[in-house]
C-alpha cells in the first residue's frame, strides 16, 4: 500500500480523502448541470440531462477507480523527468499553432492539414498522433493524459525529435513505448474542481498561470485531453495564436468518435443517450453529457483566461476550425489558411 507521503509527494489525493472528494464532486456535479442549463438549451433536453446529471461525475469515477494505478505510473514516471520547465516557457510566443484533439471533423480536414502542416507548430492530443503520423503531418508535441493510454496509438512511428507532455500518472507502458522510439517527454500534473473551474480560471489569470511541485508543472484543467493540450499551447508555450481542430465535443452518423462506432450509435440515439444538437455552423448533430462537460470546461478556461473576445472576435488568441458544439467567437476553417 502506497502512503500518504508518497502520495503526497506526486500530488494525488490519499485515499481517506476519497469520500470527501465524491462528496464534494457529487455537489459540484449538479451544480455546474444547472449553471450550464442556464443557457439558451432546448427544455427537453435540460429535464432529460438534469435527471441524469450522475453522467457528469465522469472526475469522480476516474479519480477513485484510477488512484493507485496513477501512483504506480508516476512512481516509474519520475525517474524521466530531466528537464526544467524553463526549457518549454514562451517558446511559442510569436508562433500560430495547430492544437489538434481527435474528434470527428478532423477527418473533413485532412487535405488542409497536410498542405499547412509545414506552416504552423503542432501539438496534438495522444489518441491522434498515429492518424497524423500515417498521414506525414508531424507534431512536435503530443499530449497524453490517460493512465490507461494504450501504447498501440503511438504505432511503429519514429518519435525522434518530438516531445510527449504527459500527466505524471499517464500508463508507464505507454511512456517506456515512447521512449523506447526516440522520444522525448516531460510531465505535468492536474487540478480539476468542476464547480470551481470558473473561480480557479478566473484567480489563475496572471503572467505565470502554472505552479511548480517536485519540478512537475501543476496545470488547473479538466480531464479531458483535448483541455491539456490547449492549456499547454496557450499557458506553457504562450502561443500567439492557436487554430482549434477535432475540437468537436459531437458528432453526426457519419462522422462518429469510435467508442460509438463499439456501442452503436443508433442505440446511443434510441435511448437518448445521444442527444441531437446544433453545431457552430447551424447543422444538426449529436453530444452526450461527458462530452457537454469537457465542451463547458474548456469554454470556461478559455473565457476565463481571456484567450476568447466576444466583443471584438478579430482579437482572440484562439480560432475554432473544428465542426463541433464549441461556441467561441472566432470560426474559420483550415481551409481559410
Amino acid at each position: 500500500m502506497t502512503t500518504a507521503t508518497e502520495i503526497k509527494k506526486i500530488d494525488i489525493p490519499p485515499m481517506k480523502n476519497i469520500n470527501r472528494l465524491r462528496h464534494e464532486l457529487e455537489t459540484d456535479c449538479r451544480s455546474l448541470a444547472e449553471q450550464y442549463f442556464k443557457s439558451n438549451i432546448d427544455p427537453k433536453i435540460k429535464k432529460r440531462m438534469l435527471e441524469n446529471y450522475r453522467d457528469f461525475e465522469i472526475a469522480i469515477n476516474t479519480v477513485e477507480r484510477n488512484l493507485e494505478l496513477q501512483i504506480d505510473n508516476a512512481k516509474a514516471n519520475i525517474k524521466y523527468q530531466k528537464n526544467n520547465i524553463s526549457k518549454y516557457k514562451n517558446i511559442w510566443h510569436d508562433k500560430t499553432a495547430l492544437c489538434l484533439a481527435f474528434g470527428p471533423s478532423l477527418r473533413d480536414d485532412e487535405k488542409d492539414l497536410i498542405r499547412i502542416k509545414d506552416k504552423y507548430r503542432i501539438i496534438c492530443a495522444d489518441r491522434g498522433f498515429y492518424w497524423l503520423m500515417d498521414r506525414g503531418i508531424r507534431p512536435q508535441y503530443v499530449c497524453a493524459l490517460d493512465c490507461r493510454i494504450d501504447p498501440k496509438y503511438i504505432g511503429d512511428h519514429d518519435c525522434t525529435g518530438i516531445t510527449l507532455m504527459a500527466h505524471i500518472g499517464c500508463n508507464k507502458k505507454y511512456v517506456a513505448k515512447w521512449i523506447s522510439q526516440g522520444g522525448d517527454v516531460y510531465f505535468f500534473n492536474t487540478i480539476c474542481r468542476l464547480k470551481s473551474h470558473y473561480e480557479i480560471y478566473r484567480a489563475i489569470n496572471t503572467d505565470d498561470h502554472i505552479d511548480v511541485v517536485d519540478n512537475v508543472p501543476l496545470f488547473h484543467v479538466s480531464l479531458n485531453v483535448g483541455h491539456g493540450v490547449c492549456a499547454i499551447a496557450l499557458d506553457l508555450f504562450n502561443a500567439k495564436r492557436v487554430l482549434l481542430g477535432g475540437y468537436d465535443h459531437a458528432f453526426t452518423k457519419d462522422l462518429y468518435y469510435p467508442d460509438y462506432k463499439t456501442v452503436g450509435l443508433e442505440e446511443n440515439i434510441k435511448s437518448e443517450k445521444a442527444i441531437l444538437m446544433t453545431d457552430i455552423r447551424s447543422q444538426e448533430c449529436y453530444s452526450d453529457a461527458q462530452l457537454i462537460n469537457y465542451n463547458h470546461n474548456l469554454y470556461l478556461y478559455l473565457f476565463c483566461r481571456k484567450y476568447i473576445d466576444h466583443e471584438q472576435p478579430e482579437r482572440s488568441r484562439v480560432v475554432n476550425c473544428s465542426g463541433g458544439i464549441l461556441k467561441i467567437p472566432c470560426c474559420k476553417r483550415f481551409s481559410d489558411y
